[in-house]
């Protein structure tokens, strides 16, 4: 079993938050696992999954609430224990673009969850088509499809919302 923390931070735009967050981390004796870290708009945000004893991610979780309060951030904190399982379920790497309007995330997300797949990793930007400055919308997510499933018959249901909904997309498998 590994002790993980989870740490979530929101911040004004500025250089060397990153710097700050990992010398916290390597200090305390603790590693990164799994991190994002984008812009949004004017602030930063990051989502990390550090790895460490209890000790030291209390060591840590003190740590960050301290600079947290020093530089006006936005914290939040959890411990987690987990221990990884292997499991038969198989990983698909879905993209979709289109021109951009309301709804498409809700879309996407209420038929992987009424199909009982879970997304595990979702990244989305907007930005403007190059020629014709049309608002433009792509997304990238990775699911965990449940080895029951039968691949041919999801994929022609999501190919299907697609067209009625205009995007273009790819669902593929992750080798």
């Amino acid at each position: 079993m590994k002790n993980h923390l989870i740490i979530s931070l929101i911040a004004n735009e500025q250089q060397g938050i990153v710097s700050k967050l990992t010398r916290l981390i390597l200090e305390a004796e603790c590693n990164v696992g799994d991190s994002r870290m984008t812009r949004l708009g004017g602030a930063f945000a990051a989502i990390m999954l550090v790895d460490g004893d209890g000790n030291q991610l209390e060591k840590l979780e003190h740590q960050l609430k301290t600079l947290a309060q020093q530089e006006d951030y936005l914290l939040s904190t959890k411990q987690n224990t987990s221990s990884k399982q292997e499991g038969r379920n198989r990983l698909y790497q879905v993209k979709a673009i289109t021109i951009d309007h309301p709804g498409i995330l809700q879309e996407l997300s209420a038929f992987f969850q009424r199909s009982n797949i879970n997304i595990i990793n979702l990244s989305s930007e907007h930005y403007l088509a190059a020629h014709t400055a049309t608002p433009m919308f792509s997304l990238q997510m990775k699911i965990e499809i449940p080895s029951l499933h039968h691949i041919p018959l999801l994929k022609e249901k999501f190919f299907h919302l697609c067209d009625e909904m205009n995007l273009d997309s790819t669902f593929e498998a992750i080798k």
